[in-house]
């Protein structure tokens, strides 16, 4: 979606596949298009690639009551 709309605010790529082997064509593939984003929530630390783009994991966010995720351009 990202290289089809013009950005208002910060994008967030949300990942709840299993990326801990993933097939490396595809990911090779997807990793331009993923890096464009402003953030990455994966669902599990476990998902984690190495990117560009700031990570956050959706595990810690619920261990936490409150937070806050600051995006600056």
């Amino acid at each position: 979606m990202i290289n089809h709309y013009k950005k208002n605010g910060p994008w967030i790529w949300r990942c709840h596949i299993d990326l801990t082997n993933p097939n490396k064509d595809l990911w090779n593939y997807l990793v331009p298009t993923i890096e464009k984003y402003d953030a990455v929530i994966f669902s599990l630390k476990d998902y984690a690639k190495k990117l560009k783009t700031p990570e956050v994991y959706e595990s810690l966010l619920k261990s936490s009551d409150e937070h806050i995720i600051t995006l600056s351009h």
